[in-house]
């Protein structure tokens, strides 16, 4: 005895919002209504509104929700910490922010230390203080 299993089709991945705007809008042009659009394309356990499908169809509307995204077959938005120096996302968050280095800080160094053309430069280019009077 055989048993027959219904085949599923597979879900579609989209690798972005303008593939899947395209397939809607193709189907659509085909007179076929959302929740048959749905029924088609998006087997899954996760519900889809007709009214999100047809957000997306006519707008520039792109689905930030996890669950809506995955039944979609839309790569999921993962949540990451920028760095507080730079502003960009470091793959080790724990060390030290790689762009700190290249920020141009002074020098500081002892008069002792300065090189002499330095030196001079600066001394004859000092500015006065005001008295503390």
């Amino acid at each position: 005895m055989t048993v027959s299993i219904p085949r599923q089709r597979a879900k579609p991945a989209f690798t972005n919002r303008e593939a899947l705007k395209r397939m809607l809008v193709h189907n659509r042009n085909r007179g076929m209504s959302w929740r048959e659009i749905i029924r088609e394309h998006f087997h899954s356990s996760l519900r889809v509104k007709p009214g999100t499908l047809s957000r997306i169809a006519n707008s520039d509307y792109e689905p930030k929700s996890p669950h809506i995204r995955r039944a979609l077959g839309l790569p999921i938005y993962v949540r990451v910490l920028a760095c507080a120096t730079c502003g960009q996302m470091h793959l080790n968050p724990s060390k030290v922010c790689p762009t700190r280095n290249r920020v141009n800080r002074q020098i500081r160094m002892s008069i002792s230390e300065l090189p002499t053309n330095i030196l001079k430069w600066k001394l004859l280019n000092r500015e006065e203080m005001p008295n503390a009077d």
